[in-house]
């Protein structure tokens, strides 16, 4: 399988936004670079907050993508000119921890701009198969190295893929693949997101998928909510 990779900068940001799918299920969309694209940047207090049901998501997306004082803040990969996976970052103090699993305080306590913070991460479902994370993440840490960051920082949810494409992350084992260590542990119970697989509110096929990968990594509903805070040291 041949890919092409593509960095994506706050100039052109809607450039993958419309771009075919390779799989649209599940949860296609959080492998574009701008879905959710909130949940990643540290926006101000005074920014006027928005509802799915104001249609204004897009907008909002493209806005703070706009506003960002980066080069880059995501490496997209495709297959065929079809979108297979994505990977934000941005220095640690334009980043905001996501889903609420690494709390604010504990993400600040190493604020520095030598730190890139890996915000949403994830390909689908064949690019796991394909080794697709690793060969997204060797080029991350390369590009990192190149401009000059001493460390990469992310939360690593556990090695249930299906489960990690649904909050946007990558599972521990591709984090350890690349030289990563765990620096925190910290937990993604109050999600509520594995139950609800597992008891099929997402679905048949996640129902099944997520089955089958927990016993695949011999983990059980418990242990697959433990989350880590994994860092690698680039200096």
């Amino acid at each position: 399988m041949t890919y092409t990779f593509d960095w994506v900068s706050p100039v052109a940001p809607l450039a993958w936004d419309s771009v075919q799918l390779r799989n649209t299920d599940p949860y296609g969309d959080h492998l574009r670079p701008l879905y959710n694209l909130q949940e990643d940047v540290a926006v101000d207090d005074a920014t006027d907050p928005v509802s799915a049901e104001d249609d204004e998501w897009r907008f909002l997306w493209q806005d703070l993508a706009g506003s960002l004082e980066v080069d880059r803040f995501a490496l997209v990969a495709a297959e065929a000119e079809q979108l297979t996976g994505c990977i934000r970052f941005l220095p640690k103090p334009l980043s905001r921890p996501r889903f609420g699993a690494w709390s604010l305080e504990q993400h600040r306590t190493q604020n520095d701009a030598d730190t890139l913070w890996i915000g949403a991460a994830g390909v689908d479902l064949l690019g796991y198969e394909q080794d697709l994370p690793r060969m997204m993440m060797m080029m991350l840490i390369e590009e990192a190295r190149r401009r000059g960051f001493k460390r990469l920082q992310a939360l690593a949810w556990s090695d249930v893929p299906v489960y990690a494409l649904w909050g946007q992350a990558f599972p521990w084992s591709v984090y350890e693949a690349t030289g990563f260590r765990s620096i925190a542990d910290t937990t993604g119970t109050h999600l509520h997101a594995l139950p609800d697989m597992l008891a099929g509110h997402h679905g048949g096929i996640v129902q099944e998928l997520a089955t089958v990968q927990l016993e695949r990594a011999i983990l059980t509903p418990d242990t697959a909510e433990q989350f880590a805070v994994v860092e690698c040291p680039l200096q």
